[in-house]
């Protein structure tokens, strides 16, 4: 599911500014030139984490936090990509990732779905079930892809 704008030009901001001054590279992504910190590594969240997170999980009707990736910041630098897979889940639950897009690159850092591309703007939300392959086209240009993704396990 695609959700247009589901986040302002504002909180993006202070999301990008934020992640400047954290270390994002402490786990490499499936692909190249992928790397990841999970929110709960990083230091002096913005108020905003909070409130999306729980728009997020409002969204998604989710029972709980997703326990394995959690939630987390990921940027994939130029030249990079994300490998198609799947990702584990705990049994009898849906692992859904809400991705939203802070920082595009001029072409490529698609998020592909089920074997389609997702065209996803500068706060734009794309919620998947992370059981469909999924993964993230060859990022070129001058910026790289940044996203911020909540996880959550539903019964639903």
């Amino acid at each position: 599911m695609l959700i247009k704008s589901f986040i302002d030009k504002e909180t993006i901001r202070e999301l990008l500014i934020w992640s400047e001054t954290q270390n994002l590279y402490r786990h490499t992504s499936l692909g190249r030139y992928g790397f990841f910190s999970f929110l709960d590594e990083l230091n002096n969240h913005p108020k905003c984490v909070n409130l999306i997170r729980q728009k997020c999980s409002n969204l998604t009707n989710a029972k709980f936090v997703e326990p394995i990736y959690k939630d987390f910041v990921n940027e994939i630098f130029i030249g990079g990509y994300v490998i198609e897979h799947t990702d584990p889940t705990v049994n009898g639950y849906k692992h859904l990732r809400c991705n939203i897009m802070l920082q595009k690159p001029q072409t490529g850092g698609q998020i592909i779905f089920n074997g389609k591309p997702v065209e996803l703007e500068i706060g734009d939300m794309f919620l998947l079930d992370t059981s469909n392959q999924h993964a993230v086209s060859t990022v070129q240009g001058l910026l790289n892809y940044k996203t911020i993704v909540f996880g959550f396990l539903s019964d639903e």
